[in-house]
């Protein structure tokens, strides 16, 4: 999977509610391994994955088998 570099949202309000999920998820992923529907985009397509998020910094979300996600290519993060 190749990422573009661009941001995939439009406004502050957007990215800064992205952030809180992404704390909220990860937050309920290492203490009770609660699995959350990630929307993201590659250079091909929005996909979604069904996963826990186990860590993140500043530019990326970490999940099991060292799967990394660039936090800028997540459109939103939706919990079950």
């Amino acid at each position: 999977m190749v990422f573009p570099l661009g941001e995939v949202l439009d406004s502050a309000e957007e990215i800064k509610k992205r952030s809180n999920d992404i704390n909220q998820a990860m937050d309920a992923g290492n203490i009770a391994q609660f699995k959350v529907l990630i929307f993201f985009e590659d250079d091909k397509e929005i996909r979604e994955v069904e996963t826990t998020i186990w860590d993140r910094d500043k530019n990326y979300v970490y999940l099991k088998n060292s799967i990394a996600i660039p936090v800028n290519r997540i459109h939103k993060i939706k919990f079950n």
